[in-house]
């Protein structure tokens, strides 16, 4: 599109735009060899991994060494998957949108390294965290530290695919109920309340926490003018066509329901549902004074998450002392999500060492048997 002159140009050029489209096209074919070339390397790869196995004379216990082998094996496999999931999933939209949402690549801002995030958030199962996994009370615990401190929503956000999911989170007291509002009977006072937070999920387009992940850095605005731009609702509205999520988001919002969800389901997270779109509405509600200061959170070198704290107005006094405090806190964060992916690395190899060596076994009774069996016919 730069070459062409760039997407006015394009868009009033039917010639121009017919030749984009086709570069589209070739990409996609593009694409699609590489797929298929990457699926016959790991086929290939496996292939000799298991020759290697069954020509060996006895079973070795698995080594440091070969669990480490089979875990950087793994990861390259999914990199290679989710660098060509990524490419196949932005033609697509830019197929899209680029004759509606020409700045489309601004508003809803995607990082170089989104494949290598996408990995650690897979392999860490970072998309899916409970309050049973690993890492789950360190975050929980740094959100109701800030929460407590800055009397202001906390939250740890992982952005993935069309979907940002709050991993952790703890609201303010809401002893200020015009700056907090809750829903109507009474305010947020208990920790199992916050915990219900923990799960919610809402469209990465409409986010906050996307620009930090685009970033890579921290961002902390007063006021919506200083802030990052976000879409207007006729630019989600197409942006929509190619995102179910959005998709789905807008139209319960249409209909006047809570487009808010629950990872693990909706059913007894009704109220924190409710006290969360109030607080998300009261944030919209106040464009000139509303606040977000967002840290990213860097596991295996790549940018998954974002810690933030956001509201109606700023915390009394935040300075850059606060948002040092805050860097300590993801730091945190990352330190624990870091434990937790190398907990999961290698749990995934030695589960796919284990199913490596059940075959092996398999193949090894069924060559004793045809033997036997060959045994037999030759004496009958």
């Amino acid at each position: 599109v730069r070459e062409l002159g760039g997407m006015d140009a394009v868009l009033s050029d039917p010639a121009k735009m017919n030749q984009v489209t086709e570069r589209m096209e070739e990409s996609d074919r593009i694409l699609h060899s590489t797929m298929q070339k990457v699926g016959t390397e790991v086929k290939t790869t496996l292939d000799v991994v298991a020759q290697l196995r069954a020509s060996q004379s006895q079973h070795l216990a698995v080594s440091q060494t070969q669990s480490e082998n089979v875990m950087a094996m793994l990861k390259e496999a999914e990199l290679q998957k989710m660098q060509n999931e990524v490419l196949q999933e932005q033609v697509k939209q830019l197929k899209a949108m680029v004759s509606e949402v020409r700045d489309c690549m601004r508003l809803f801002p995607v990082p170089a390294r989104e494949p290598e995030r996408m990995v650690v958030l897979n392999q860490g199962d970072f998309l899916r965290l409970s309050p049973t996994e690993s890492a789950f009370g360190v975050l929980q615990s740094i959100t109701k530290e800030a929460s407590l401190k800055w009397q202001i929503l906390s939250l740890v956000n992982f952005i993935g695919g069309n979907t940002q999911f709050t991993a952790a989170g703890y609201m303010p007291s809401s002893s200020d109920k015009d700056a907090y509002p809750t829903s109507p009977g009474g305010a947020l006072e208990s920790d199992q309340l916050a915990v219900d937070l923990c799960g919610l999920t809402t469209p990465r387009k409409t986010s906050q926490c996307q620009h930090v992940i685009a970033r890579e850095k921290e961002l902390v605005y007063r006021g919506a003018e200083n802030g990052p731009e976000f879409a207007d609702p006729p630019k989600l509205m197409a942006a929509s066509k190619v995102d179910p999520v959005l998709a789905s988001f807008l139209e319960q919002m249409q209909s006047n329901q809570n487009p808010l969800s629950h990872a693990r389901g909706d059913s007894g997270k009704e109220k924190a549902l409710e006290i969360a779109l109030s607080y998300l509405k009261a944030f919209e509600a106040a464009p000139e004074t509303r606040f977000y200061a967002g840290v990213p959170i860097r596991v295996d070198g790549a940018v998954i998450g974002s810690f933030c704290i956001f509201g109606p107005r700023a915390p009394k006094g935040f300075g850059q002392s606060d948002l040092a405090e805050m860097r300590r806190m993801a730091g945190q964060a990352a330190a624990a999500l870091e434990a937790q992916l190398e907990e999961k690395r290698r749990e995934a190899a030695a589960a796919f060492l284990q199913e490596e060596e059940r075959e092996r076994k398999k193949k090894e009774k069924k060559k004793a048997r045809n033997k036997k069996n060959r045994k037999k016919k030759g004496k009958k």
